[in-house]
């Protein structure tokens, strides 16, 4: 069997996403190490936020499964949901940027998240990553705007915003399939949104804390 039918199989087996695998294969559920040590003169910065332990339990037998049954994937270290790609900006405004992050979030209340569905991603072009999706609730997409009007070094369109959590990427991108398979919902508050440092890493973004702020109702 090729490498898309055992991945397509996978996804769309009776199985999936099967209760028998136990949790203590996958990741701890952990923040991002904090950013320490010398950096470069340009960073990367996104918005993101870390969903609860708990979120991380109910995707976790997801994960295992999809990692478990297909050797192509591999799993994320971390799951985090983008708010915002920054962009590239000078080390040299870091605090000022910082400064104006936290300025942006004031005021934000706790909102609801709301996981419905697993889906290959991009959408368009070769598959590199396996994703849990959401409904973009209005709370979401008005802090969204907000943030990239004081922050984005480029101006994004919203109807490119596919908020998602990524749960595995692919060790080669894959073509000639596309799926997307529903789920019992998963919803949990989201209470903090964090300032990241992302670099590229041999799968996938690694993302290092700068700031972060607190949702207060």
């Amino acid at each position: 069997m090729d490498q898309n039918n055992r991945l397509y199989n996978t996804l769309r087996g009776p199985d999936f996403p099967g209760d028998r695998l136990g949790l203590s294969d996958w990741p701890t559920p952990s923040l991002p190490l904090r950013c320490s040590g010398p950096m470069p003169a340009e960073i990367t910065l996104i918005l993101g936020i870390v969903p609860s332990p708990a979120v991380h339990e109910a995707l976790a037998l997801h994960l295992q499964e999809l990692t478990t049954a297909s050797k192509e994937l591999v799993a994320s270290e971390r799951l985090l949901l983008t708010v915002l790609h920054v962009g590239r900006r000078s080390t040299k405004d870091l605090d000022s940027i910082i400064e104006t992050f936290q300025r942006a979030a004031a005021g934000t209340a706790p909102f609801s998240v709301n996981l419905h569905s697993i889906e290959t991603m991009p959408r368009a072009g070769p598959i590199r990553s396996i994703a849990a999706m959401l409904s973009p609730s209005t709370a979401l997409l008005h802090l969204r705007a907000r943030m990239a009007a004081r922050l984005a070094v480029r101006r994004e369109r919203t109807d490119d915003f596919e908020p998602h959590i990524t749960l595995a990427r692919l060790k080669v991108p894959q073509s000639g399939f596309r799926l997307k398979r529903s789920m019992p919902p998963v919803v949990w508050q989201a209470e903090q949104m964090f300032l990241f440092q992302s670099s590229q890493g041999q799968y996938g973004s690694n993302h290092q804390v700068l700031a972060e702020v607190t949702f207060r109702v």
